[in-house]
C-alpha cells in the first residue's frame, strides 16, 4: 500500500515518515510527515513528487494509522486513496486512531479536485460523488448507530459497523 511507498522513500532521503519523529531532528532532504504537521522543512504542504509526467501531491490522512497517506495525481484529477477507504475500512487494530480523527481526515480529502479515485481493496474506480456521500454518512448519528460486528480473524477485538454509504462498512473500536 502507500506506507510501504513512502517507507522506501523515506530511505531514499526524498520522504520523512515517521510520525513519532519531531521535524527538527528529520534528516530528510524534502517532505516531512510529523506528528500533526505535515510539509516541507519551512512547515509548508508536502511537497509533489514528480513521477515523470504525472505528479503525485502526498496528502496526510491520518485514521487507519496515524501514518495514513493518500496520493492526489494532479494531472488526472484522481484520488489514491490508500486505506482510508476500501469496501471495508478498518479503524479497529490497536494502531488505528479514534473514529472521529478518521472522519475528520476522511472528510477533508473532499476538498481536493479530483473526480474519481482508486483503492487497493477495490479493482474499479469510485466516483468523487460516492466518496462525497460515504464522507456525510461519517456522522455522530452514524457512529451510534454502528451494530456489534466479528471481524473474522480478530475476534478478539470488540469492533461496531455501520454503512456511511450504501454498500461501503465502517468498522471501527468499540
Amino acid at each position: 500500500h502507500h506506507e510501504r511507498a513512502a517507507r522506501a522513500l523515506e530511505r531514499l532521503g526524498i520522504l520523512c515518515y515517521d510520525v513519532a519523529k519531531p521535524m527538527k531532528e528529520c534528516g530528510c532532504q524534502e517532505t516531512v510527515f510529523t506528528n500533526s504537521l505535515v510539509g516541507t522543512k519551512t512547515g509548508g504542504r508536502p511537497l509533489p513528487l514528480d513521477l515523470g509526467g504525472v505528479t503525485a501531491q502526498p496528502i496526510r490522512v491520518p485514521g487507519h494509522t496515524p501514518g495514513s497517506i493518500a496520493l492526489h495525481i494532479i494531472e488526472r484529477a484522481l484520488l489514491l486513496l490508500g486505506d482510508s477507504w476500501n469496501p471495508q475500512t478498518w479503524v479497529f487494530f490497536p494502531e488505528a486512531l479514534p473514529v472521529n480523527t478518521y472522519a475528520a481526515s476522511f472528510r477533508s480529502l473532499m476538498n481536493l479536485p479530483f473526480t474519481h479515485a482508486l483503492a487497493p481493496h477495490q479493482s474499479a474506480l469510485i466516483s468523487k460523488t460516492f466518496l462525497q456521500t460515504y464522507a456525510n454518512g461519517l456522522s455522530e448519528k452514524g457512529f451510534a448507530s454502528a451494530k456489534p460486528f466479528s471481524v473474522p480473524g480478530h475476534e478478539g477485538i470488540q469492533t461496531l459497523t455501520y454503512e456511511p454509504a450504501p454498500g461501503a462498512l465502517l468498522i471501527f473500536r468499540v
